[in-house]
Order: structure tokens, then sequence, then C-alpha cells
């Protein structure tokens, strides 16, 4: 995984992701949502079925790539995954969970999606008690590869305890 352009879409994001966490006090009882389009023919939906971070307590992210166009259509990435979540501290870039890592079973290179077909993956992490001081940011960023590069992410960030 080349770091150095994953944070810098994580960095190209951060505007929408702040307005999404000073929203989330207004945010549904059912988390936070963050989606966009990647070309006329997909969509990338990032859910967090939370908007706050509690030691020991788990949150979910689920990150769903669907096929918006009139035909059927391929996405391919070759030694990366097509779909990957990743949970980091914003500050440290201390990674805290890869959906790859832990699915490794699961993960694709190629996907072939019909008009309205998904394809959705799943993470859920628990932050560990040392981990959970006030204050601190958490980065839950689902990204979109095509040709082994990172063409689309997009980030929640969710506080943990209180901001």
């Amino acid at each position: 995984m080349k770091w150095h352009v994953f944070r810098t879409i994580s960095l190209l994001s951060l505007t929408l992701c702040l307005a999404i966490v000073a929203c989330s006090r207004f945010a549904a009882t059912d988390g936070l949502v963050n989606e966009s389009d990647y070309n006329v023919n997909f969509r990338l939906r990032l859910h967090v079925d939370r908007d706050r971070l509690r030691a020991n307590e788990p949150v979910t992210a689920t990150l769903s790539l669907t096929n918006i166009g009139k035909q059927a259509q391929a996405i391919e990435s070759q030694g990366t995954p097509v779909l990957n979540l990743y949970i980091e501290d914003i500050v440290s870039h201390e990674n805290y969970a890869t959906w790859s890592v832990e699915h490794p079973d699961l993960v694709t290179h190629r996907l072939q999606l019909q008009p309205g077909e998904s394809k959705t993956i799943q993470l859920t992490w628990i932050l560990e008690p040392e981990d959970a001081f006030s204050g601190k940011t958490v980065s839950i960023n689902g990204l979109l590869y095509e040709r082994s590069t990172p063409v689309k992410g997009l980030d929640v960030l969710l506080c943990v305890n209180s901001c």
C-alpha cells in the first residue's frame, strides 16, 4: 500500500469529513453516511453505524459500490483489492484495522456489476481502552481502486467520547 497516496486522498476529503463530524450531533440515530459518484457508472457509499466512539463498543463501517449506469460495468485492480476499508488515528496515522487484512478470503481484484447491482464490504472494530482518550479523532476510510491506484476515497471522522 502506498501510504503517501492514501494520506493524500484522506487530506483531499478532509474538508468534507470535518463537515460530517461537525454535523454528527444532528446525524440520524443509525450513524453517518458519506457517498460520492465515480465517473458516470459507479456510486461509492460509506456508512458508519455510530457518530462517536467509546472504549469497548463496536463500530461497524460498510462500504458499497453500486453500478448506477445502464450497462454492465467492470472495475479491476491488480494486486490491490477493488474495495478496502481502513480505520486509523488521524494524527499518528496508526492503522487500527484493515478490511483486506481481516478478510483475505473475501478480497477481489475484479468486480463485474449489472445495472443497479452493488458489492458491499463491512468491517467491525472495537476501540481498546488504552486508545480511548477524549478528543481523539479516528478516521474510517473507504477506498475504491482501479489499476492498483486509489481513484475514489470517502472518509468519516469519529470523535472518541466527546470532542
